[in-house]
């Protein structure tokens, strides 16, 4: 063999790979071997055998965005009730002869200067100053404490 014929022969064999290689490739073969799926399959397996979960990409970022939207509404949720706990109600409320504790602690209620009726008259109870009540008008607010407010209702600053 001279070299004029091993350059031949060897000019041959790569038009021939890549012939071959054009075809292939433009044939177009777009289903997948048996050997892709089942490597998928394994890999599924395998990772769920060790605890991990698969999802489809769609399904990932539609969680995403699921997840962002929850963040968005929790965060703007305390604000909204940040702004509702920072206002302060003020009332003038007129104690009248006869009135029970538990017709002051409603009126409270209703004028919103205390949220909770049962929990004022059980301080006013607990402090023995439910019958230290002074008849009169006072100009109150929802920023005091029960205390500050049993205070100015019984006159003993």
């Amino acid at each position: 063999m001279n070299r004029s014929t091993l350059q031949g022969f060897s000019t041959g064999v790569l038009l021939a790979t890549s012939i071959l290689g054009l075809v292939y490739y433009m044939e177009g073969n777009n289903q997948p071997d048996d050997k892709s799926v089942s490597s998928v399959q394994h890999a599924q397996q395998y990772l769920d055998s060790k605890g991990y979960a698969t999802i489809k990409q769609a399904d990932y970022e539609h969680l995403l965005q699921a997840q962002k939207n929850q963040k968005h509404n929790e965060n703007s949720a305390p604000h909204e009730k940040d702004k509702a706990s920072h206002l302060i109600n003020k009332a003038k409320i007129e104690i009248t002869s006869g009135m029970t504790s538990m017709d002051i602690s409603s009126k409270l209620v209703e004028a919103k200067i205390i949220k909770n009726s049962a929990d004022f008259e059980q301080y006013l109870a607990k402090n023995q100053l439910t019958t230290k009540i002074q008849i009169g008008s006072y100009l109150l607010s929802s920023d005091m404490s029960h205390k500050e407010i049993a205070e100015i209702l019984t006159n003993t600053n």
